[in-house]
């Protein structure tokens, strides 16, 4: 249901898209699988992203976060904090360089060398960005 919900997403069919990844959240809540609770709850935060509204979708990507926490899944909540060009777009950059720099202590750690220097990218241009800034 998951991955019916991303591809209308990808097609712009963010009511579609919705409905399945809700249905999937709900399946795997219901089940006991917070992995896959959380997966949900992020691509539900993707599309709405896509559609504008920040503000539910920074709530829903903070709400796989804490659950990928609880489960102590690393390289999911590593994932979870690297996706906060939500913030970075709302001009919140000193926040968003707080969780990038968390996301890359985390992928030194489990030894995930791509995200890693992905992020490593990031923070530099953020730290532009406040240096701009200031």
């Amino acid at each position: 249901m998951g991955s019916i919900g991303i591809v209308y997403g990808e097609k712009g069919q963010s009511d579609k898209a919705m409905y399945y990844l809700q249905l999937a959240m709900m399946v795997h809540r219901e089940i006991g699988n917070r992995e896959g609770e959380a997966i949900s709850l992020g691509n539900i935060g993707n599309v709405y992203q896509l559609e504008g509204d920040l503000d539910r979708a920074i709530e829903h990507q903070e709400l796989a976060l804490r659950i990928n926490r609880e489960i102590g899944n690393r390289e999911s909540e590593a994932n979870d904090l690297a996706v906060w060009e939500l913030i970075w777009n709302e001009s919140q950059c000193a926040k968003a360089l707080k969780y990038y720099q968390s996301a890359l202590i985390i992928f030194e750690e489990i030894g995930a060398d791509k995200p890693a220097r992905q992020t490593e990218e990031t923070i530099a241009q953020l730290k532009r960005l406040l240096d701009e800034h200031d």
